[in-house]
């Protein structure tokens, strides 16, 4: 573990089936060095992007939908359906 600890430990980040807490227990009880350990908290940006990506798309969809935006309905149904697709993504990800 502690020639591999970042690789793991980055793979074990990215994926969205093994919990945060679980992932913390594990590499107190492993020898992972703390550096390892660090560096592979950049495992997180990907799905935390997605996060934001998904907040971001349903505000701006929410906002255009309040306002009442009627000259550019279609560019509003495009902002709904790229939130649709997105939460569909997400929840085959995640198993949800």
């Amino acid at each position: 573990m502690k020639g591999k600890g970042f690789r793991i430990f980055f793979l074990l980040r990215l994926s969205p089936i093994i919990p945060f807490n679980a992932l913390n227990y594990m590499a107190g009880a492993t020898a992972i060095t703390f550096k390892d350990y660090t560096l592979s908290l950049i495992g997180l940006l990907p799905g935390t992007i997605l996060y934001v990506f998904v907040g971001a798309s349903a505000g701006s969809s929410m906002e255009h939908d309040m306002h009442g935006d009627e000259v550019d309905s279609g560019k509003s149904s495009g902002h709904l359906m790229t939130v649709r697709i997105t939460s569909i993504v997400i929840g085959v990800v995640t198993g949800v």
